[in-house]
């Protein structure tokens, strides 16, 4: 079984014995933005959450009662578990002056901290579990302030995860539903935001001709995807998937020969994906979906 898979069976197995026990958590860090572009993107060194400091006896407990082994911790800040190789940090927090701090530290104003908006976001669901996290606003003012609460530089992936939130709250993937306008566009931000942080260099976005149009450009490892980002909200009919008919197809597929012929320098390899987003009917994301190649070349 790889890392991620058994972190996130644990993950099911801590969810499950934490909603027994009444003590609501949130995740934070690698899998908590996972969760919010609703796929793993990486391999994840641990399973990182946050609770209310006053469950801390009761979390103590409930951990230990189903064979989680206590690792070093600092009692009444964060209290850190181990199972099957998966090592578990529950930070431990409290509310005050409008902000989640982290429990230990003197005051808001020198702890590290959350607005208290970052506790209250939607559910998110991934691998078929469904988590509380903190929002990408929360975990993006974390990354940012890191540096100044710990006195040490960003690490290489927290400046990526930062460009990555960044996209996706500049995408409004936490806010309402778009009008239909722009639904079109929150789709394509929230397409960028995906290929982005699977390590895709964006070259272009809406290119148009004559023939067709494509919505995003991308390269990586020397093939070039041309992206076609079909997204749905819960009151429309089918689903975003269903979306590409064989006319559309076509006109992809001529759109996608039109860019080659004008960028000469890119590399040979091509291939035309969808990703499909769906929303529900207060304009969260509840399924993103890249399907490398959906739309086969003739010959």
């Amino acid at each position: 079984m790889s890392t991620n898979a058994r972190q996130i069976a644990l993950l099911g197995e801590i969810d499950a014995f934490l909603r027994q026990a009444r003590i609501r958590y949130w995740l934070r860090g690698g899998w908590a933005l996972d969760f919010i572009l609703g796929e793993i993107t990486r391999t994840h060194g641990d399973i990182d959450m946050v609770t209310w400091k006053r469950h801390e006896a009761r979390l103590q407990r409930a951990f230990q009662e189903h064979g989680f082994s206590p690792t070093q911790s600092r009692p009444g800040t964060q209290r850190n578990f181990a199972k099957d190789g998966v090592d578990i940090q529950v930070n431990l927090v409290l509310r005050a002056r409008g902000a989640i701090w982290l429990a230990g530290f003197a005051a808001p104003t020198n702890s590290p901290c959350w607005p208290e908006a970052a506790m209250n976001g939607p559910l998110y669901e991934l691998c078929g579990l469904t988590c509380r996290v903190i929002s990408a606003a929360g975990q993006l003012r974390e990354k940012e302030k890191t540096p100044e609460w710990l006195g040490r530089k960003p690490r290489e992936q927290d400046i990526q995860d930062m460009e990555t939130l960044r996209n996706l709250l500049a995408a409004g993937a936490e806010s309402r539903t778009p009008s239909r306008r722009r639904l079109g566009d929150f789709g394509e931000r929230v397409a960028k935001a995906h290929l982005e942080a699977k390590g895709y260099r964006i070259l272009a976005t809406n290119f148009r001709v004559r023939e067709g149009e494509v919505d995003v450009v991308a390269e990586r490892d020397g093939v070039v995807a041309f992206v076609e980002v079909k997204t749905r909200r819960g009151d429309a009919m089918g689903s975003a998937v269903e979306a590409v008919d064989r006319r559309k197809a076509q006109r992809l597929l001529l759109a996608a020969e039109a860019f080659s012929q004008r960028h000469s320098e890119l590399p040979p390899g091509r291939r035309i994906d969808l990703i499909a987003i769906d929303l529900d009917t207060r304009g969260r994301v509840v399924s993103l979906q890249h399907i490398e190649s959906a739309v086969e070349e003739e010959g």
